[in-house]
């Protein structure tokens, strides 16, 4: 019986040793989850074919976005493990987000599709609250962002379909996070958690549509139907992903 324990804490040692090894050189993960639209971004379609975007629609200034999904990967460099718990961080990242609505009434019948893609490239530094031989590894990070804007709008009213293309669009934002590390064994561990991201923080503008195509038109700007405010791009990512280690 003695033996067996014996077997079973050296074991258990050496687990927890290849765990506990010091701190990487290098971190690569990838990474999926939800993303949550805020303020100007999220919006509501009309519950009437008669109200939709327009003709009393309080959301009528946003971009009409309802819920979203994130994947994508992010590279961690330590700067000087030894003295400075800094990481540089590269990441490249896609968020898709959207929303669809169907009308209904006596004689007629309209669905509508509105997706947007962004698709964003980061750099920045990472401060991570990890010990030499920790296992819960907490880090907050901050970007600066690059982020290329792509969508479509599909309109069907029973006879016609009407497509209407976003313009592809770059604008440059920032980026705030937090989440923690959770080493699993010395060169593979699991990560959670949460980005803030402000992608439109610097280039807006505005722009003709032309039959077939739209622009973002986040900058203050005047139309036939009225004047609309600038529009800040904002939404939160939960995510989640593996993670391995380089160069222990």
């Amino acid at each position: 019986m003695s033996n067996k324990i014996a077997v079973i804490l050296i074991f258990s040692s050496f687990f927890v040793f290849n765990r506990l090894n010091s701190q990487p050189n290098a971190t690569f993960q990838l990474l999926g989850g939800y993303s949550l639209p805020l303020g100007d971004y999220e919006g509501t379609f009309g519950e009437t074919q008669s109200q939709f975007t327009h003709n009393g629609n309080p959301d009528s200034n946003s971009y009409f976005m309802k819920s979203g999904s994130n994947y994508g990967f992010v590279v961690k460099i330590a700067i000087n493990k030894k003295t400075l718990p800094l990481n540089f961080v590269g990441s490249l990242l896609s968020n898709s987000f959207g929303q669809k609505k169907e009308y209904s009434g006596d004689s007629s019948y309209t669905s509508v599709n509105l997706s947007q893609t962004i698709t964003t490239f980061g750099i920045g530094i990472e401060y991570t609250m990890a010990g030499k031989k920790t296992i819960f590894n907490p880090f907050i990070m901050a970007q600066i962002t690059l982020n290329l804007f792509s969508g479509q709008y599909i309109e069907y009213d029973g006879e016609v379909t009407t497509t209407l293309n976003l313009y592809k669009t770059v604008r440059g934002g920032i980026q705030l996070g937090a989440g923690m590390d959770y080493v699993l064994h010395n060169n593979v561990g699991v990560c959670i958690g949460v980005r803030y991201s402000f992608d439109n923080l610097i280039g807006k503008s505005t722009g003709q549509n032309t039959p077939g195509n739209y622009n973002l038109n986040d900058a203050a700007h005047e139309e036939s139907d009225g004047f609309y405010d600038a529009k800040n791009i904002t939404y939160l990512q939960f995510f989640g992903g593996v993670s391995f280690y380089f160069g222990r």
